[in-house]
């Protein structure tokens, strides 16, 4: 005798499929889990990361505040003077015109030949002057020299002057007259050119305020000098 097969209710059969299906949708359900829980910790990472900038980006521009703060003090500082600008032109007048001041017993001598050198040249100077002018120059009332004159020759053998400080201004002041009435200083039969030792400037409007009298001007003419 054959036993049939024995066969599942359709109520267990349905069952044991419903308890698949469940098991998979959990299953499915965990690994989405899974895959979030993933996702969060890279989110949280990230966060951090953006929080970290923030932090980063919010010292820096504190460390630029500070910066530009101190740029603007040193700024301040390099701006900032005691005097005001016609004051300071008035204080470099002022020091040029005692520069001056300081050479108004100079007299600078041009057409002495550079090979002349040393105590030649305020020998030379004295003779020539006291020759010709009848005026008697001591050598320890002039000292010679402050123009550097080396062995070198200067292009188109220009000379530099001779710069002879005197250490009487009257005495000076003589000299530089002298040539209207006694005729021009001579050496080698080539005249020497003097002028005082000022500034360029000084010179200039020296030069501006009155025309310089001839050679030849009469005793007695009355001259301006500044």
């Amino acid at each position: 005798m054959t036993v049939p097969p024995m066969t599942n209710p359709p109520e267990t059969v349905q069952s044991l499929t419903s308890d698949i299906f469940m098991e998979r949708i959990l299953q499915e359900i965990t690994a989405v889990g899974r895959r979030l829980e993933g996702k969060d910790t890279k989110i949280s990472d990230l966060t951090a990361e953006s929080r970290s900038i923030r932090n980063d980006i919010a010292s820096f521009q504190g460390r630029m505040t500070n910066i530009d703060h101190s740029l603007s003090i040193d700024e301040e500082k390099l701006n900032f003077s005691p005097y005001t600008d016609h004051e300071l032109q008035y204080l470099r007048d002022k020091i040029t015109d005692l520069e001056d001041w300081g050479h108004r017993n100079n007299v600078g001598f041009f057409g002495i030949p550079e090979r002349v050198k040393g105590m030649d040249v305020k020998a030379i100077l004295i003779n020539n002057i006291t020759t010709i002018t009848g005026l008697t120059y001591s050598p320890a009332g002039v000292t010679e020299g402050t123009s550097p004159r080396p062995d070198v020759q200067r292009p188109g053998g220009q000379t530099r002057p001779v710069i002879a400080c005197f250490h009487r201004h009257e005495q000076a002041r003589q000299l530089l007259t002298a040539p209207r009435t006694h005729g021009p200083y001579l050496y080698e039969n080539r005249k020497l050119k003097m002028v005082p030792d000022f500034s360029q400037d000084i010179n200039e409007r020296r030069g501006a305020f009155l025309a310089l009298p001839p050679p030849n001007t009469p005793i007695g003419h009355q001259v301006c000098s500044v």
